[in-house]
């Protein structure tokens, strides 16, 4: 509505005439100007313009706003009030000074916002023009008097609507019979709400109302594409009456709780547009969704349906089956009228319209279609009422008997010899007096107060204070702990918790201070002011969407217990919300696994299908593989790496790297959303395969997948085990196969627990890994369902600790080996060497120790992760240090036999340190972008040089087939063997020549690392070549050496290829059985032969010996 400026003569018979009227007087700023007025609503400010004529001063209309937040602004003097992201406020000077018909309680928390920031020049709210304003379900009084006429049903009370008593539906238009197309979809209305909706469905626990989807989402279920069935009528939508409303369903989630809860046989409709919401009611009988005031359906008369007394505390729940609240409509003045004009000031104080008089101007402007200020002279003329308040000008003041001059503060009647008088007198505290000359104090009103006499105004409770009484001189703190969000409270519902703290009190005493119980918010829980238990249950917000309790994304809670609140991991399964709430249908405490059927397939949780199969069929080809293994992992060991060789060791390389990453996925350090997810899915390197769909064998028994877990590799072992021995049996030896040999299966057993060290330690240690939750209670950090200490716990660090043992006696029996292997090499003991042939496979011959370092690091890293689970500090730092060391070392005897493979594994190591390091800064040090970016790039870096790896091994591979040398892109180029054999031979015969005095001193005088060299050179001489077929002779010609010092003890460091690849026989039978190093031979292979693998460097072909 707006104020149309009318004619600029008087409108009332007593005005005081325009060219007598006069302006407002601004002494500071030296300025004079009208009475400004700001248009909210049309009748009320035509109403006060037409009355303040009677005081003499010129009113001048300023501007129009839609919105009562845009006259907060006008009143205080802002230069663009309508504007939203600069209004142009902080100016001194308001040229705008009242606004009528603000509906400030709709815009609580902007009102808020501009009291405390702007508290010198902020607009003071006078209290209600005399109506307010209200909305709700509306009968059209032709309907209402055709119910009244048939069955004296009065159709004005919640109760005539009950189907158990009656059929008012007969009385209304059905669904059936509306016109559709003048209908919005239910797709385009709030009926699709998961907000409303979800409230709707706990509240009332109707079913058949609502569609429930995979994920929990709630919205309506749509009858006839426009239309919602309350239940009373679901069953036949003959009986339903139609409920009208607009917008995408205006006042909807109200009509759909009161239909169910009081059995009301609703049909609920929107109409498309807003014209089509006019008209419908003239075309059908329907009930209204409507408000007051508003001149829409003033010509059908309708009358508002009543219900239950509103219940604040309901409400607040999202409970909205009680009456709505009505809204106040206010008076507004700027900050400064009280100064310019008192009298002014208390004229509008006193101004009244009363709700009849409002409707009868609209009622008058429908008929006549007259402007705003005609409509409301008219109104004032046919009444004499100038808004209830009539200004007085005949009172006399003190002996003269003057004429009332505003020259003191409250006057006292006195009656003396010369009649009645009055005398100035102070108002006594908890009053005031709004101008001069008044023959009453004012009590200040509830939520106010006033500690001085004299006083001309009262003063608004402050923050955390309250008034619920009228007349007093302080105010009411709120109870220990809370506070209240405005100033001005006048009531103790006003208070609420603070921010940062929670109301833990029962709702059945939330009438009495005993109600508010605050205690600090943990960890997890996003508290603003008044949060509440109950809130938090219903999620529904105190006062705004702003003011919401909730559980942050990635804690969880009970319902049952929703203080207790637990941490997941990962953070994504757990949405937050309103307690209970999982994601993709998970289940447990807190959301960890799927219900039995079902298994994670990325964002939620699916049918199993033929998991079962899959899992069978991928066992069966494992086992099938295991066994295969035994001759592919028994071929000769060379020293030299051929590509199929830097191919493994490429595969070795890949396999800790993926598995040090999915390691950081089980660390406590924050990391971005990225390296997250990418962790997560290679959680399958820590053998955590919740991914591949493990619990449709296991069910959701996190202990028993912990348990499977831990004996993978024991199981590994075994089987070869059980393989060894049918080899041996009778019946294998007739079909053909032959038998397996012990030295040969430990060296496979080896090369299993070496490839899987690092997801063994990571395996046998997560049981010790414990996160704490803000509850103060721990879970295992793969297993959050389990909590440390309690059920199932124990079993799973019962087998953690024999896997850990399993670990560590295998890290001593390689450490044992690496010390003895140069004698066994050395003196003949061939088994115990081949036993140990995998702590040879990747490494050179002088540094197959850094086996022992490789074992170290894994075994390091998950002692880390465990250590600091509760610490991320201490957890990156110490995953940094053993990283850090094995870098170190690893740049030291860069011990790989593949030249590439040793710059590979630098870099790889340098990435997953930087990585470590970076997760250490927790949004402080770097920018969360920044980080983000960043570890990308590492991550980028690590896959890139992985990539090329892969492609360089490709690229040597088809440089063998092809028969072209390779060296020049695996080893950093080709060396030309003649040359090297001619060279060395003269350098041999050029020392024999030398005299050996001569030779010591210029080795003395040589530097360390030259020294070093020397010594290098004449192992690999002693091992390599002196010594190509150890036997029993040559063990006593090395011992004479040593014994007569001709020999140098430097070369008993290295082991002997000659005797790891001694009688390499993997099957024996009738015909002696052996591994042949083809390297490439185009032999063709014989019906009794067959083709074992291609790799290794070697195409390995078992052939009987001619």
């Amino acid at each position: 509505m707006g104020l149309v400026a009318g004619s600029k003569g008087a409108c009332l018979p007593k005005a005081t005439a325009e060219v007598d009227r006069r302006d407002l007087v601004n002494v500071v700023a030296g300025e004079s100007y009208s009475i400004g007025l700001w248009k909210t609503g049309n009748y009320a400010a035509a109403h006060l313009t037409t009355a303040v004529e009677m005081l003499g001063y010129n009113t001048e209309l300023k501007g129009t706003g839609g919105l009562a937040v845009d006259a907060f602004y006008a009143l205080m003097g802002c230069t663009n009030p309508l504007g939203n992201a600069d209004r142009g406020c902080g100016r001194s000077v308001t040229y705008v000074h009242i606004n009528v018909e603000a509906w400030q309680e709709g815009y609580v928390d902007e009102w808020a916002q501009v009291q405390a920031q702007y508290p010198k020049v902020a607009p003071i709210n006078l209290g209600n023009g005399g109506y307010s304003g209200t909305s709700g379900m509306y009968v059209p009084l032709a309907v209402q008097q055709k119910a009244y006429q048939a069955e004296g049903i009065s159709l004005d009370f919640y109760r005539d609507y009950n189907m158990s008593w009656r059929t008012p539906g007969s009385y209304f238009s059905p669904p059936g019979d509306m016109d559709v197309s003048r209908l919005l979809p239910c797709a385009d209305t709030v009926l699709m709400s998961n907000a409303h909706m979800g409230v709707y469905f706990d509240l009332t626990g109707d079913a058949e109302g609502v569609v429930v989807d995979s994920e929990g989402f709630v919205v309506a279920k749509c009858f006839a594409d426009h239309f919602w069935y309350a239940p009373a009528c679901r069953a036949d939508p003959g009986t339903c009456l139609t409920w009208l409303t607009a917008g995408t369903g205006w006042g909807m989630p109200e009509g759909w709780l009161k239909a169910t809860i009081y059995n009301i046989p609703l049909a609920t409709a929107v109409a498309s547009t807003f014209q089509n919401y006019a008209n419908l009611p003239t075309d059908f009988n329907v009930m209204l969704f409507w408000w007051v005031p508003d001149p829409t359906f003033l010509r059908l008369k309708p009358r508002k349906v009543i219900f239950p007394e509103y219940d604040r505390e309901e409400w607040a729940r999202g409970d909205r089956r009680s009456a709505v609240r009505d809204f106040s409509v206010d008076k507004l003045v700027s900050w400064d009228l009280r100064l310019l004009a008192p009298e002014v000031e208390e004229f509008i104080t006193r101004f009244q319209l009363s709700p009849k008089a409002v409707d009868e101007m609209m009622l008058d402007q429908l008929d006549t279609t007259d402007v705003d200020f005609d409509v409301a002279c008219r109104s004032q003329k046919n009444t004499g009422n100038i808004g209830l308040f009539k200004v007085e000008k005949d009172e006399k003041f003190l002996q003269t008997r003057e004429e009332v001059k505003i020259t003191c503060f409250f006057s006292s009647q006195l009656e003396d010899a010369q009649g009645i008088t009055f005398i100035c007198q102070e108002c006594p505290s908890g009053s005031f007096q709004v101008s001069g000359a008044s023959v009453s104090c004012t009590p200040c009103p509830a939520g106010s107060y006033q500690n001085e006499t004299g006083s001309l105004a009262c003063n608004r409770c402050p923050v955390g204070q309250y008034q619920d009484e009228e007349g007093q001189r302080d105010c009411k703190l709120c109870p220990a702990g809370a506070t209240t969000l405005l100033l001005g409270s006048n009531s103790i519902l006003d208070c609420g918790c603070k921010a940062g703290s929670i109301n833990v009190a029962s709702v059945a005493t939330n009438v009495t201070s005993k109600a508010l119980e605050c205690i600090p918010c943990q960890e997890g829980f996003d508290c603003p002011f008044s949060s509440s238990v109950q809130a938090l249950l219903t999620g529904q917000p105190s006062s705004s969407e702003q003011l919401a309790t909730r559980i942050q994304s990635g804690y969880f809670a009970t319902v049952n217990d929703p203080l207790q609140l637990f941490r997941c991991r990962p953070a994504a399964w757990c949405p937050g919300g309103m307690p209970g709430t999982c994601a993709g249908g998970l289940k447990g405490e807190p959301c960890s696994f799927c219900p039995d059927g079902k298994s994670w397939a990325g964002d939620k949780c699916a049918d199993c299908g033929a998991a079962a199969v899959g899992w069978v069929a991928a066992v069966s080809l494992a086992l099938i593989g295991v066994r295969t293994a035994y001759f592919y992992s028994n071929s000769a060991v060379t020293a030299q790496a051929t590509p199929w060789r830097t191919v493994q060791m490429t595969v070795r390389l890949a396999v800790n790297v993926m598995q040090s990453l999915a390691l950081f996925g089980l660390m406590s350090a924050k990391w971005p959303e990225t390296f997250e997810q990418i962790s997560s899915s290679l959680q399958i390197f820590v053998l955590d395969m919740k991914n591949l769909n493990l619990n449709c064998l296991l069910g959701g028994n996190s202990v028993l997948s912990y348990v499977a877990s831990t004996v993978v590799f024991p199981l590994v072992l075994l089987w070869l085990v059980i393989c060894h021995a049918g080899s041996h049996l009778i019946c294998s030896r007739k079909c053909g196969l032959h038998r397996w040999k012990w030295p040969f299966t430990f060296n496979t057993m080896g090369l299993f627990l070496q490839l899987g060290f690092g997801t063994m330690a990571a395996v046998s240690m997560k049981p010790m890994m414990c996160y704490r939750h803000p509850n103060g209670r721990h879970s295992v950090v793969s297993y959050p369902s389990i909590l440390c200490g309690e059920a199932g716990h124990g079993l799973m660090v019962l087998f953690g600790i024999l896997s850990l043992i399993l670990l560590v006696g295998f890290v001593a029996l390689c450490s044992y080996a690496v010390w003895k292997l140069p004698r066994w090499s050395l003196e003949g003991e061939y088994k115990k060497a081949q036993s140990f042939r995998f702590c040879t496979w990747n490494f050179r011959s002088d540094t197959y120790g850094f086996i022992v370092a490789l074992l170290c690091r894994g075994l390091g890293f998950a002692v880390a992760v465990v250590v600091g689970t509760n610490a991320p500090p201490v957890q990156t730092g110490l995953a940094s240090m053993v990283l850090i060391t094995y870098a170190v070392m690893q740049a030291w005897l860069r011990p790989w036999k593949a030249p590439v493979i040793n710059v590979a594994d630098a870099v790889l190591s340098a990435c997953l340190v930087v990585l470590a390091n970076r997760s250490s800064h927790e949004d402080g040090l770097l920018e969360e972008e920044f980080q983000e970016y960043f570890t990308l790039l590492i991550l980028l870096l690590t896959f890139a040089c992985l990539a090329s790896l892969v492609l360089l091994c490709i690229v040597g591979v088809a440089l063998q087939l092809a028969g072209v040398d390779w060296n020049c892109v695996l080893s950093g180029g080709g060396h030309d063997a003649t040359k090297i054999a001619q060279s060395l031979k003269q350098c041999a015969e050029w020392l024999m020549k030398l005299e050996t005095a001569h030779l010591q001193s210029e080795i003395e005088a040589m530097n360390p690392y030259d020294v070093m060299t020397i010594l290098n050179l004449i192992s690999v001489i002693e091992a390599d070549i002196q010594n190509t077929k150890p036997d029993r002779s040559d063990r006593a010609t090395t011992t004479s050496n040593r014994s007569s010092g001709r020999g140098v003890s430097h070369s008993t460091s290295r082991v002997r290829l000659a005797a790891l690849n001694a009688s390499i026989t993997v099957l024996s039978g009738p015909a002696e059985w052996n591994f042949t190093n083809l390297q490439g031979s185009s032999a063709w292979l014989s019906s009794e032969e067959f083709l074992f693998f291609f790799l290794g460097g070697e195409v390995l072909q078992i052939r009987s010996p001619k």
